[in-house]
């Protein structure tokens, strides 16, 4: 009898498939070097271990890539299908992104006003760019995140807003930033903003999915905001109840800046949101706003860290979740006050309405001071719905689902009451109403 033997051919590791391709495609890359660096510092990193404390609550601490980071063609979509899309009764610029590139077909930015500069992100570098060679890579740090490091090593587009100096942009910036593809993918989108010294710009992004693939995204983006520029940026999270999303957004600010930021997250499977700002000077004003409604299994992880290093600086701070079904929302706010950074005003509140019994939250607002002459305060609170506010509103004639929806809009508005954009904030309003 003949016996054979058979070899058994090992599947390549992550890590062995991340470096195949990143030599394949180096000759592809607007920055190789300095990409080639950031795959180092994750192949160092790694993905969140299961011990590590920051991830406690979410399940990206075992994440390891389901699908290979292969370059998506962009689908086919048309204008007409987009209209749905825009943003009611506000006229502006429209960037489309679809699976994190630039679609300047589906794009409507033929009126760009004086001292706007809008390029996809690696033609920006490979054309020598000096602001986007700059600060590309240098906000965001790769050698501290391994979700940074992964998106920047892999970098082939993106985009890219430069507003000059002294600027003052008017019409809303609104990036839709789309996914859309046939099965399950990894797409890793990439935004670097960089408004020079007084300028000021408004920065509408939404996320939202085209189809049901179950798809993750790796997105990061960098935000410089320069002596005297004032900067606000409302992001949509509503990509879908199959999309799995890991977003890390960093910023820097210099002397008598503004950097606002509202969050409303809707939907995803899991979205986890890293926001990591740091006012680098004196008299920087830093405002952090977002609203989570939750619903089935949901699972939605905010964490914040405000880093004040310099005097006089103020930071607001406002987190409100709407949690129902199986939901589980996590929150963890750090506000670091640094020694030199005396006479610091720091807000924080996390506030949570749980709207049934298997809902969950996880909340750890944090202060740490090193300085003694500062104003600084947190909370967090969670609870069910106001049982009286409720009996009042049923003594006057309404039903307990419109007496509930009322409390909860209610809730909810003194986040979006803040958003300064009249159709932004009834549209999020409109939103928030139809997901209760």
């Amino acid at each position: 009898m003949t016996q054979t033997q058979t070899e058994t051919v090992a599947s390549p590791t992550l890590e062995q498939r991340l470096m195949d391709r990143f030599a394949s495609e180096t000759q592809s890359f607007p920055n190789p070097e300095r990409q080639r660096r950031a795959l180092e510092s994750f192949l160092g990193l790694g993905f969140p271990k299961a011990k590590s404390e920051k991830y406690k609550y979410s399940p990206f601490r075992n994440f390891t890539l389901a699908h290979d980071l292969v370059r998506q063609a962009v689908p086919t979509l048309t204008v007409a299908g987009l209209e749905a899309l825009a943003l009611p009764e506000m006229d502006g610029l429209v960037v489309v992104m679809v699976n994190g590139r630039w679609v300047s077909a589906l794009s409507n930015i033929d009126q760009i006003p004086k001292g706007l500069y809008l390029q996809p992100l690696n033609e920006a570098i490979e054309s020598g760019h000096e602001a986007a060679i700059r600060h590309f890579g240098q906000v965001a740090k790769s050698e501290e995140d391994a979700f940074v490091a992964l998106n920047t090593a892999f970098l082939s587009d993106g985009l890219f807003v430069h507003v000059g100096a002294g600027k003052m942009i008017e019409p809303v910036l609104h990036i839709l930033n789309l996914t859309q593809n046939e099965a399950d993918a990894t797409v890793q989108p990439r935004l670097l903003v960089v408004a020079e010294s007084g300028a000021s710009i408004r920065i509408v992004e939404s996320r939202l999915s085209l189809s049901q693939a179950a798809v993750f995204s790796n997105v990061v983006s960098e935000w410089y905001v320069g002596e005297k520029a004032n900067v606000s940026y409302h992001l949509l999270q509503d990509s879908g109840e199959t999309s799995t999303e890991h977003h890390t957004l960093s910023s820097v600010q210099e002397a008598d800046s503004v950097f606002t930021t509202h969050v409303l997250t809707l939907s995803g499977h899991v979205v986890r949101n890293n926001q990591n700002y740091l006012p680098n000077a004196e008299f920087c004003e830093t405002n952090l706003n977002a609203v989570v409604v939750a619903n089935g299994q949901m699972h939605v992880d905010n964490a914040t860290f405000v880093d004040h290093a310099l005097p006089n600086g103020t930071s607001n701070e406002s987190y409100k979740h709407i949690l129902g079904g199986k939901s589980t929302g996590v929150f963890n706010g750090k506000i670091m006050v640094r020694q030199d950074a005396q006479k610091t005003n720091a807000y924080q509140s996390n506030k949570t309405i749980l709207t049934s019994d298997e809902a969950r939250i996880y909340t750890k607002p944090e202060l740490e001071i090193y300085a003694d002459d500062v104003k600084c305060s947190h909370g967090a609170a969670t609870g069910k719905m106001d049982e009286e506010a409720l009996f009042y509103l049923r003594a006057r004639g309404l039903s307990a689902s419109a007496a509930r929806k009322m409390l909860l809009i209610a809730f909810a508005g003194d986040v979006t009451g803040k958003i300064s954009l009249d159709a932004l904030r009834k549209d999020w309003n409109e939103r928030i109403t139809e997901r209760l």
